[in-house]
């Protein structure tokens, strides 16, 4: 029996009310992502606190990590949207960062493309068919979405989740990924590598071309399905000279950056070692140029040039000192930046094989960056969410394996929790991420996770970023 024009009115109406509803929520969500102070410090605008953010996929020294991705192969777990959401969440759900970034590999598009490679414990990207001719390059086709569904899968579930939280996705730059592909695996002084690029300049420019365009195929997978920010990660470049850097690798580079710039997304550009090279970083197209702490962040600026922002600059090695000299060693690269130009940001990074150490930065860092923000024109007090607002309900519960207090949500208080692998999802009314109730200058676990064991070849842990952003 067909229902009466007026009862199919009141449904379509209905409808349309419920799609206007869901959009308006997306809206809602897209304009408070755009305005975090993550994605504030990329464009070096003012902040309203320090924002903090992990720079490695995930915390991968964090017991959490290790338990769930047990018995599953590295690259086998970054084709796991589920897996992949759990681990991208862990660090943000611990931590309360201002930024998740997306949890995979810079080989993970090679071996979506049928490159012979995998992940070697304790070793790395292995390549059982390096390139050495021009032969090799067939094995380099173009990436096709399809080839990488699972990363738009992930990427959907991730930014639901997330709510407000900006989401920073990543790719290997051409000059990395060429170095695994050519080498076959890891090197210290990339041999093969040189002596490609010396040897045979045009069959090297192809290679990077290629690579270069299956990057951006990666990178646009990953904005396209919602990421907030791109990096692009170029971990050996440190091993060039700036005439070969700018002669032979840039362009690629800069054809990723150019190809990507029409999303408006921030784009950042990271290498180790690169302190000769930061200016030619920010030249080949990065809004956001990475310092390690080999550089002064004075000098850095210099280098780099205006128009940029900046992040660095604390030694990772640093986390391994007590904690006391971790925040001394962290006020310094807060002070230091503190001198500079308005119209640039700073950040500090760091690693550390516990969780503790790796939780520290955060909570110690912001007190101090958040002083120094706040006596400056134009940028607000910090802004630090605590449990137990005036006003809003309080709850004790249990939280990836310890009590915290923390502020329910409407779907909790509706006797609804929210559950993301096996642990309470850790958010306020409005979607806004509670950063946890504990003192930013003491522990924040229980001493049974001061020192788990990390298991043989295991990484040893994170880079920490810090973003303060100028004005002007």
């Amino acid at each position: 029996m067909r229902a009466s024009p007026i009862r199919r009115c009141r449904r379509a109406h209905a409808k349309i009310c419920r799609v206007s509803a869901n959009d308006a929520l997306a809206g809602q969500q897209q304009t408070a992502t755009y305005d975090s102070a993550f994605l504030r410090a990329c464009r070096r605008e003012p902040v309203p606190h320090t924002p903090v953010w992990f720079m490695r996929q995930a915390g991968r020294s964090l017991p959490e990590y290790r338990k769930v991705r047990e018995g599953i192969a590295m690259l086998d777990s970054c084709t796991r949207p589920e897996l992949v959401t759990e681990i991208t969440l862990q660090p943000v759900r611990r931590h309360g960062v201002d930024a998740a970034i997306y949890y995979s590999d810079i080989v993970v598009p090679l071996k979506a493309i049928g490159v012979d490679l995998d992940i070697k414990p304790g070793i790395g990207p292995v390549v059982e068919n390096p390139i050495r001719s021009r032969a090799d390059l067939e094995q380099l086709r173009a990436l096709e979405p399809g080839d990488v569904s699972y990363v738009t899968e992930a990427i959907g579930m991730l930014t639901r989740e997330l709510g407000a939280t900006p989401l920073i996705g990543f790719a290997g730059a051409p000059f990395t990924l060429a170095s695994y592909l050519v080498e076959g695996g890891p090197s210290r002084n990339h041999e093969h590598t040189k002596a490609l690029m010396y040897g045979d300049p045009q069959l090297w420019a192809d290679l990077l071309d290629r690579l270069a365009d299956i990057t951006t195929a990666f990178l646009k997978v990953q904005i396209e399905a919602g990421a907030s920010a791109v990096q692009l990660f170029d971990s050996w470049v440190g091993a060039l000279s700036p005439a070969d850097y700018r002669r032979a690798v840039m362009p690629a580079s800069a054809k990723v950056f150019d190809a990507v710039a029409g999303y408006g997304v921030p784009r950042i550009h990271f290498g180790a070692g690169t302190g000769e090279l930061l200016g030619l970083l920010g030249e080949a197209g990065a809004d956001v140029v990475g310092v390690d702490w080999r550089v002064p962040m004075d000098e850095a600026v210099r280098r780099v040039g205006p128009g940029k922002a900046l992040q660095g600059n604390l030694d990772p090695a640093v986390l391994f000192a007590p904690r006391e000299a971790v925040e001394t060693k962290a006020r310094e690269v807060l002070d230091a930046a503190a001198g500079l130009p308005v119209t640039s940001s700073t950040s500090a990074t760091a690693c550390s094989p516990t969780p503790t150490r790796s939780a520290d930065p955060p909570r110690r860092v912001r007190p101090h960056a958040d002083r120094a923000l706040s006596g400056r024109a134009g940028v607000g007090p910090p802004r630090l969410t605590r449990a137990g607002a005036p006003g809003r309900p309080h709850r004790r519960v249990r939280l990836a394996g310890r009590h915290q207090d923390r502020v329910p949500d409407r779907r909790e208080r509706r006797g609804v929790p929210q559950v993301q692998g096996g642990h309470l999802l850790h958010r306020h009314p409005r979607g806004e991420r509670h950063r946890g109730d504990v003192h930013p200058l003491r522990g924040a676990f229980p001493p049974d996770d001061l020192h788990p064991q990390q298991p043989p070849g295991a990484p040893l842990g994170e880079h920490l970023h810090v973003h303060r952003a100028g004005f002007g």
